[in-house]
């Protein structure tokens, strides 16, 4: 059976809904189907179950890890669903039963996913790389574009420095233009001890989500600051130089120093549904070198008198970045496969 949807009246009377004084407040930790693990104002876990009214078909609708809500402990079901202040929203590539064996699927299909949402109330969106997998620069742009869009404060996290690779001039570089750029980047290993890690000051105080292709040590890195073997980690794929999915459920972990982290699954390709133009804008300013274009509505693409046409040539503005920014209007702004 279907799940209902709710109408907008249903869901301002969830939203608005008073608490009963006999329930808790607890904050979601895992979801596993119709069944939450929570957190509740006493920091001791407990299992509830969803109900219905809180299963629609919308995401505003559906709960997910690091929502806050409000349960019954003589029911064991959560009630209400408190007002999200942040989500992130990560776009599912649909599986049909031909393609289940395909490594990879078609960018049409990535494009037209539905999105979903994995992670409520951010406020950092940390992006995991390393030297090995390397990352692509489209990559973490389209990470740093949905921070800027969603809301959350955006640290780089360059993990296996240990590994000769990190030290090769082409690496050392790649993370010199994001610096250039006004990124925090942090610079570690998971196999390192956890003393003096200069990551941890970072988290404090803050609701950090891990995000990051297959590979670069997401999991390690989580065993690393929690101080236990808690998520599963995998070998890299010499074939593809990918690395295997070894998280399989996004969950919320209290660090010991402060501070809240969000693993989610990994992901071989983030991709965002759509962006503004305005979006883009804010979020490759450095392609501007401080000057304007002479016509407001320039798009920095065939218009005449532009301001970043004019900095590229001059060498005042990353040809990486324009070629970036070229491909996010394509695809994000006038829907382009």
């Amino acid at each position: 059976m279907a799940r209902r949807k709710l109408n907008k009246q249903q869901q301002n009377r969830i939203s608005q809904l008073k608490p009963d004084p006999k329930w808790q407040q607890g904050q979601i930790i895992a979801r596993y189907g119709k069944t939450v693990e929570l957190k509740d104002e006493k920091k001791k876990i407990i299992k509830a179950r969803i109900p219905g009214k809180l299963q629609g078909n919308r995401p505003a609708d559906d709960i997910c890890v690091g929502d806050w809500v409000y349960f019954n402990p003589k029911s064991g079901f959560v009630e209400s669903l408190c007002t999200r202040q942040t989500q992130l929203t990560r776009f599912m590539r649909p599986v049909s039963k031909a393609s289940k064996s395909a490594e990879h699927h078609t960018e049409e299909a990535i494009y037209r996913a539905r999105g979903k949402i994995v992670a409520a109330n951010v406020t950092q969106l940390c992006i995991i790389i390393s030297p090995k997998p390397f990352i692509e620069t489209l990559t973490i742009d389209e990470y740093l574009l949905a921070a800027e869009i969603q809301g959350f404060k955006p640290l780089i996290i360059s993990n296996k420095h240990d590994l000769p690779e990190a030290e090769s001039e082409a690496y050392q570089s790649y993370l010199a233009d994001y610096e250039s750029l006004g990124y925090e980047i942090v610079k570690l290993s998971a196999k390192e001890p956890p003393e003096n890690n200069p990551l941890i000051p970072l988290l404090q105080e803050e609701t950090s989500v891990f995000m990051g292709t297959s590979g670069v040590g997401k999991s390690s890195l989580l065993n690393m600051l929690v101080g236990d073997e808690i998520a599963v980690t995998g070998e890299i794929s010499e074939a593809a130089a990918l690395g295997k999915h070894t998280t399989t459920t996004a969950r919320l972990y209290e660090l010991p120093e402060g501070g809240d982290v969000i693993d989610s699954p990994g992901i071989r390709e983030f991709k965002l549904a759509t962006a503004g133009q305005m979006d883009l804008f804010r979020a490759y300013a450095d392609l501007y070198a401080g000057s304007r274009c002479q016509y407001s509505d320039c798009t920095h693409r065939e218009e005449p008198s532009c301001a970043v046409k004019e900095a590229l040539e001059k060498g005042e503005a990353m040809q990486w970045r324009y070629e970036n920014y070229l491909n996010l209007y394509e695809t994000l702004v006038e829907g382009k496969i």
